[in-house]
């Protein structure tokens, strides 16, 4: 004797996908944070292969000698690694809306930042504590240069965020086709069912 079980019509087919998730991915967003991390350490560490900055006592001499090149390289590499971790967050998020992308690009970017901060602060404060970095170092980043490229280099990071995240939505709607949106029961019900039979 076979069972008859209820199932709804408008369940999601292999061809096509059903948006019934939140447009923010925790997930997508934490594997773009980390993949934007990663690729500024590898972009700084190249930056010193280019001669950016190097390795030594951080004092007030160091600080200045940082100069134009080591601000240009960081706003850069900062951009360039939002970009890819706002592309890897907006393409793990599986959905081809650009605002979604663009959601996703911008979380991303706040979160990066956040984790920037923290890692250099604690950077900083264990340096001084270990006699690798000086007070004067901290009197001479407290300027206007260093306050501008701050600033500039948050808005090169969130121009590339919200870039990425675009491009990465694009990519994935292309590679998995538009989203289909769920088709609403007559009169607001819920979605109409219909016996499926199932063997015992």
């Amino acid at each position: 004797m076979a069972h008859a079980t209820m199932t709804p019509l408008h369940a999601p087919a292999e061809a096509g996908r059903i948006d019934f998730a939140s447009r923010l991915s925790a997930r997508a967003i934490t594997a773009g944070v980390l993949v934007a991390l990663t690729t500024l350490g590898v972009l700084m560490v190249l930056g010193g292969g280019f001669g950016a900055w190097s390795i030594g006592i951080l004092d007030a001499e160091a600080v200045r000698a940082l100069g134009a090149w080591f601000a240009f390289w960081s706003i850069l590499a900062w951009g360039l690694s939002l970009f890819l971790g706002s592309l890897v967050s907006a393409i793990a998020c599986r959905s081809g809306e650009r605002r979604d992308g663009l959601l996703q690009g911008i979380t991303t970017w706040a979160a990066s930042s956040v984790a920037v901060t923290l890692i250099a602060c604690t950077w900083l404060m264990a340096a001084l504590a270990v006699g690798t970095a000086t007070p004067g170092a901290v009197e001479e980043m407290g300027g206007r240069a260093t306050f501008w490229a701050c600033f500039i280099g948050d808005v090169v990071g969130l121009v590339g965020a919200l870039l990425g995240g675009v491009v990465g939505a694009r990519y994935e709607a292309r590679t998995v086709g538009p989203v289909q949106a769920p088709v609403p029961a007559p009169g607001g019900g819920p979605l109409p069912t219909t016996p499926s039979p199932q063997p015992t």
